[in-house]
């Protein structure tokens, strides 16, 4: 069998792969902002000392990324399209979608993470704020088609998110909205049900502004975890709790709205990644050559090429040279995503509190999530004493709650300031330790999360 070769060395791919991490390093130190540009080609090549051949790869790549696009004409040249928390964002969203990863998981996590956005927004958002989050409702008014009030309903979550005052709350309700809006064509149920749909939604976004408005915390956390309730139970959403993301993004298909940076490159790896699930995921199987998947997919060798490296970024595939080479099953990884997300974030000036309130938050969802698991021996083996260390407490309470969003963005902000994101230094004392876990160990999640607010300090 003849195999058909990358466009460059698998060396000089490396290349092109650190080249572009370079790149967008420089975008993000530099301050660069949407619109700016980044050079010329034969400035850059120069700048970085590489080929055309590699700059043009690692463009691709950035491209993919959403980080920056290259514009042809006078005016044109690598041009920057996304901002840092808008790439970490979309760089977290794409492996989620390309991940087996349900759309349960991701609701379980965005709702805990709405519902601090919304009492963190009560208290912080300004006058500017307010009014543009009435707004957002009342653009709503008026419309009868569920696809269209898709922009100003996650408008409006974006407003609140913004509102809350926290660059690492909004990050990661961005990339699990963007997730979101791609599959949300299939979650508002069939036409005679769109006109109550959307009438029930302008009422409890309303309502909920309202109570941002008029400061109160409380109602506005009430207003998002019955909204939780109610979407959870929808008979348009329940069936699809357990689906893979890709798979409700590909069901979706044309009517999914799609996000500014995505391309068909993105729906190509898709469809590639759905066809490796339907093999069973035979890790280091061979799925054939680069002309061979085209042809299999009936797309351009363009498209392949973009979609084979948006998947072996997260993972999915590894790409081996040689007569023995090909493209090759791999396992989808987030260490990506999560190294990628760090680079960017360790350019923004974040507060103690932007990681603090966040990681409380996921923390009194990990132990609902651990209750509701069912696993007794693990929860009763946490009335150890080698459980009083709280970062090892919140790895075993993460694996414990079987929810693998919770667990990367719970790592991903672990690991931008380990020390910001525990709890205050007398959390670690055996007072404040053992009533939690008792409490863990005889599965009473009330008492667990009261102890847990203690040892945060939550009001």
């Amino acid at each position: 069998m003849t195999l058909v070769e990358p466009t460059l060395p698998a060396a000089d791919r490396r290349l092109s792969l650190r080249l572009a991490d370079r790149i967008t390093g420089d975008v993000v130190a530099g301050g660069m902002a949407p619109g700016e540009l980044i050079g010329h080609e034969p400035d850059l090549m120069q700048r970085y000392g590489v080929s055309r051949g590699t700059l043009r790869e690692a463009i691709r790549q950035i491209e993919a990324r959403g980080v920056a696009e290259m514009r042809r004409g006078i005016s044109g040249g690598l041009v920057v399209t996304g901002t840092p928390v808008s790439i970490a964002a979309d760089t977290l969203a794409t492996y989620l979608e390309v991940s087996d990863i349900t759309l349960g998981e991701q609701f379980e996590v965005r709702f805990a993470l709405e519902e601090l956005a919304a009492g963190l927004a009560a208290t912080r958002c300004s006058l500017d704020d307010i009014a543009a989050m009435r707004a957002a409702v009342a653009s709503w008014r008026g419309i009868d088609d569920a696809a269209a009030a898709r922009e100003p309903h996650f408008a409006l979550r974006r407003h609140i998110a913004r509102a809350s005052g926290n660059p690492v709350l909004f990050f990661a309700t961005s990339a699990i909205f963007q997730v979101t809006q791609d599959v949300s064509v299939l979650l508002t149920g069939a036409a005679d049900q769109v006109r109550h749909y959307l009438d029930g939604q302008i009422a409890t976004k309303s309502a909920l502004v309202e109570a941002i408005a008029a400061g109160d915390v409380c109602g506005a956390r009430a207003l998002i975890r019955s909204e939780r309730e109610r979407v959870l139970a929808a008979e348009a959403i329940a069936p699809h709790l357990a689906t893979p993301l890709p798979d409700l993004v590909l069901m979706a298909g044309d009517r999914s709205p799609p996000r500014e940076e995505r391309k068909l490159g993105m729906t190509t790896a898709l469809r590639l990644r759905r066809s490796i699930a339907a093999m069973g995921w035979p890790v280091g199987e061979h799925l054939g050559t680069e002309e061979q998947l085209r042809l299999r997919l009936g797309v351009s060798r363009g498209l392949v090429r973009e979609a084979l490296m948006l998947l072996e970024v997260h993972g999915v595939v590894r790409l081996m040279r040689g007569r023995v080479g090909g493209i090759l099953v791999g396992r989808p990884d987030p260490e990506a995503a999560i190294d990628a997300v760090l680079k960017l974030f360790r350019s923004v000036n974040l507060a103690d509190n932007h990681l603090g309130e966040i990681c409380a938050a996921l923390d009194l969802l990990m132990i609902e999530a651990a209750m509701r698991g069912g696993d007794a021996a693990g929860l009763a083996g946490l009335n150890e004493p080698a459980a009083l260390d709280y970062p090892g407490l919140r790895a075993t309470l993460r694996d414990l709650s079987g929810n693998r969003v919770l667990a990367i963005v719970s790592d991903i902000l672990r690991s931008i300031d380990p020390a910001a994101s525990r709890p205050p230094a007398q959390a670690g004392s055996r007072a404040t330790m053992e009533p939690l876990l008792h409490a863990l160990a005889a599965r009473d999640s009330a008492i667990a999360q009261r102890m847990l607010r203690r040892i945060w300090q939550l009001a």
